[in-house]
C-alpha cells in the first residue's frame, strides 16, 4: 500500500499540472540595435572570391569607424560604442564588417613595411656611398681590401634586407586601393 501512495501522488500532481495555464508576461521587443545585430550576424555575408575590397566597402568601413569615435567623443573616452556596435547600429553586417577591417589592416600591415624598408633601403645607400668615397681615399692596398670587403657585405646584406615580398593578386589589389584611399582610411586607423 505504500508504494501506492506516492504513485497516485505524483499521478495527481501530474494530471493536475497538465490542465493548468500559465500566464506569462510578454517580453518587451528587443531593441532597434540588438535587432539590427542580430540581423547583421544572421546576414550570410560570403567574402567574394577574389578577396578584393571594393570602394564601396571601405565607404562602409569608414562610416562604421566615423560613427564609433564619434559615439567615443560624445560619451567621453574609454566608453561608447565599439566598431561592431556601430555596424549593428548601421545595419552593417559584422561579418562583413570584421573581413573589410581584416583585408584593410593587412594593406596598412604592408605600407608600413614597405615603409619601414624604403627608409632602411636610403640608410644602406647613403652608408654605402659614404664607405664608396671613404674608399677612394685609401692608399694603403690592405685597408683599400678590407673596405671593398666591408662594402661587398653591405652590398649583399641590403640587396636581402629591402628585397620586396610577393604579393597575392588580392592583398596587391587592396593595398592599391588602401593606399589610393590613404588620406581618408589614416586618420581612422584600426
Amino acid at each position: 500500500m505504500r508504494c501506492g501512495i506516492p504513485a497516485a501522488l505524483i499521478a495527481l500532481v501530474a494530471t493536475a499540472a497538465c490542465g493548468r495555464k500559465e500566464s506569462r508576461v510578454p517580453l518587451p521587443a528587443a531593441p532597434a540595435p540588438v535587432q539590427t545585430a542580430a540581423a547583421a550576424m544572421s546576414s550570410g555575408f560570403r567574402p567574394p572570391a577574389n578577396g578584393v575590397v571594393t570602394d564601396k566597402q571601405i565607404d562602409m568601413f569608414l562610416r562604421v569607424r566615423r560613427s564609433a569615435r564619434a559615439e567615443r567623443a560624445r560619451a567621453g573616452e574609454g566608453s561608447g560604442r565599439s566598431d561592431v556596435e556601430s555596424a549593428a547600429v548601421l545595419g552593417v553586417p559584422t561579418a562583413e564588417y570584421d573581413w573589410v577591417r581584416a583585408r584593410i589592416v593587412e594593406a596598412l600591415e604592408v605600407l608600413e613595411e614597405r615603409e619601414v624598408r624604403d627608409g632602411a633601403a636610403k640608410t644602406y645607400e647613403a652608408a654605402l656611398a659614404s664607405m664608396r668615397e671613404t674608399r677612394r681615399k685609401v692608399a694603403d692596398p690592405e685597408t683599400a681590401r678590407t673596405m671593398d670587403a666591408q662594402i661587398a657585405a653591405l652590398e649583399k646584406e641590403a640587396a636581402t634586407s629591402v628585397r620586396r615580398e610577393r604579393l597575392s593578386p588580392a592583398l596587391a589589389a587592396n593595398v592599391k586601393r588602401v593606399s589610393d584611399r590613404m588620406g581618408e582610411i589614416g586618420p581612422l586607423r584600426p
